[in-house]
């Protein structure tokens, strides 16, 4: 009987909490729940404004590349340009009064020359890369005039002592500009090395020491290419190979034997294309889009050059030339696809 009652009053408790919630739920009813806030409408997307080509090209290169050109390069160079005719200005003036004599002239060239070169190299060890190169460059343009005009205007020096004097010169530029890394003081040096012949010639055909000398200039060259991935010098070095050859073949190639030539323009042409093929797939891991353009005229020059030669000497080796051509393109075509499995595109990250 107790469990009974216990039962009967959770039924009573039951129904009267479930009458106590049937009577909330009229009164919520009958007031009604508060409205929620209606939701605002979306607003349309806004498409983004297309900004032009001009203005993303502004944006993007001309800017970028407009400021460090005012900045640091323009601005650097005008400065330099206003020193050098400050000094020469001044040197005129001293000239013109007497108060140098003519080896104090050179001296004077040569002292000022070491000295702004000087300058250049120990800023070059900091932070001002672009400015040190420019000032670098203008005191070995100073130390290529003090030499020339000891031989040229003043007599102080023998023609080969000069020819020697810009020669060291010369390599010392392309040294500095491989430690460096700055192709602009190689092209430099390039124009101060191929020069020196032509201005201390007297007209002679010496086209054994004159192909050799530039065949020592390339050997450079393919040295430096194991240390300096440069796409701008190959292409001048061969265009001054090929513009050499040509002025001397023009006068002297009648005059001349067949086999030092020859030898030449193939030596030539073997280096650039190890250079191309070999070195650079091989050492730097890449194939530029300049070595595209390099190989062909590469080829191109050599026949142009080879056939040339062979009709002045030995035109009934012409077909044998060409055979002779074709296996070198085939033995260099092997070698490519030898060396350039798995090399990309890129340009190695630290060359200029």
């Amino acid at each position: 009987m107790a469990n009974q009652n216990e039962i009967n009053e959770l039924r009573a408790r039951v129904n009267a909490l479930q009458q106590e919630l049937d009577s909330i739920k009229k009164k919520l009813d009958a007031t009604g729940a508060p409205a929620l806030p209606p939701a605002e409408a979306p607003q349309p997307a806004q498409k983004p404004r297309k900004e032009s080509r001009i203005g993303i090209y502004i944006k993007t290169r001309i800017v970028p590349e407009f400021e460090p050109l005012i900045g640091g390069n323009l601005i650097g160079k005008l400065g330099l340009l206003t020193l050098v005719l400050a000094t020469a200005w001044f040197i005129k003036y001293a000239f013109d009064r007497q108060w140098i004599n003519e080896s104090g002239r050179i001296y004077t060239g040569l002292v000022a020359g070491f000295g702004v070169t000087s300058f250049g190299l120990r800023l070059a060890r900091g932070r001002l890369r672009v400015i040190s190169h420019s000032i670098i460059g203008t005191g070995c343009a100073i130390l290529y005039v003090a030499v020339f005009g000891a031989y040229f205007f003043y007599n102080l020096l023998g023609r080969e002592e000069t020819f020697i004097a810009l020669f060291i010169l010369s390599a010392c530029i392309a040294l500095v500009a491989a430690r460096a890394d700055s192709q602009i003081l190689y092209l430099f040096s390039l124009a101060g090395a191929f020069l020196a012949p032509v201005l201390m010639s007297r007209g002679e055909n010496s086209y054994r020491f004159l192909f050799g000398y530039i065949a020592i200039i390339n050997a450079g060259f393919l040295v430096i290419s194991f240390r300096r991935y440069w796409r701008v010098a190959p292409f001048v070095l061969l265009g001054a190979d090929v513009l050499v050859y040509a002025i001397w073949a023009a006068e002297n190639l009648s005059r001349s034997s067949f086999t030092v030539p020859f030898v030449f323009i193939l030596y030539v042409f073997l280096l650039f294309m190890a250079i191309e093929i070999a070195v650079n797939p091989r050492v730097w891991r890449s194939v530029s889009r300049a070595a595209l353009v390099l190989l062909p005229a590469n080829i191109a020059l050599f026949l142009w050059l080879g056939i040339w030669t062979v009709n002045e000497f030995h035109r009934n080796l012409r077909p044998h030339f060409i055979l002779f051509a074709a296996g070198m393109l085939a033995l260099s075509y092997y070698i490519f696809n030898h060396h350039s499995k798995g090399v990309g595109n890129e340009k190695p990250s630290g060359s200029h």
